[in-house]
């Protein structure tokens, strides 16, 4: 989304790439619980997708603060 040309395009891109965030957590969730990964990966993947969600919140709530 950086290269799209506007800020609020990119801002469009972040909250999407939060919701896909979302999904990829799900998606270690459920492997985890269906026994195709060990526990100890799912947590740490989902603990990586704690933190990649942590990330994107914060850089949209900057992108917001500028805009206002």
């Amino acid at each position: 989304g950086a290269g799209r040309g506007s800020e609020a395009d990119f801002a469009r891109f972040v909250r999407i790439g939060a919701g896909s965030v979302n999904e990829v957590e799900y998606q270690c969730l459920l492997a985890k619980d269906l026994g195709f990964i060990p526990q100890d990966d799912g947590l740490a993947l989902m603990a990586q997708c704690a933190e990649v969600r942590r990330m994107l919140v914060g850089l949209e709530k900057k992108l917001s603060a500028v805009k206002d």
